[in-house]
């Protein structure tokens, strides 16, 4: 069987990893990352095992950071993202969820270069798992046609009620 891949789309601060979040406290079997904000700090959240990273900082001086607009993250949170989606493949989870495909990764920073060839593992190990993928809707057409989710369904907050 091949991976299902659902592209949760919507809007900036419109609640897509809210909505994850809520959705998760009532599945089984689910892996990946959630970048939630925390006292107004974006986080990396690693699902299982419920353990949050620090993502963004707001120190400019440091040479291990990417900047995206007014947005400032530890490359180190990327690496730890990576490593954290690799490591749930052999699990075979039921759902796996990436949260989030963005201008970094289009541009081939952030989770690239590593996310195609985690993706293409997920296919090959664990072909069963079915992903979710957040994506801003400004960026999904550029996404879709980067990552060849042409057969992904795209989904909305309510697909997750």
């Amino acid at each position: 069987m091949k991976n299902k891949v659902f592209l949760f789309s919507g809007s900036v601060q419109s609640g897509k990893t809210s909505t994850l979040l809520n959705w998760i406290k009532g599945e089984n079997n689910v892996f990946g990352i959630l970048t939630p904000d925390v006292d107004e700090i974006r986080m990396l959240y690693n699902i299982e095992p419920n353990k949050y990273y620090p993502f963004e900082t707001n120190i400019r001086e440091n040479k291990e950071i990417e900047v995206i607009g007014r947005f400032i993250f530890l490359k180190s949170s990327f690496e730890k993202a990576i490593e954290i989606l690799k490591a749930a493949i052999p699990k075979k989870p039921e759902w796996l969820i990436i949260d989030e495909i963005g201008k970094l990764e289009l541009k081939n920073k952030g989770l690239e270069p590593y996310l195609i060839s985690i993706l293409n593992d997920y296919r090959i190990y664990s072909p069963d798992t079915k992903i979710i993928i957040v994506i801003r809707d400004y960026l999904l057409k550029e996404a879709i046609e980067k990552y060849s989710f042409s057969d992904a369904e795209i989904v909305t907050a309510s697909y997750f009620r």
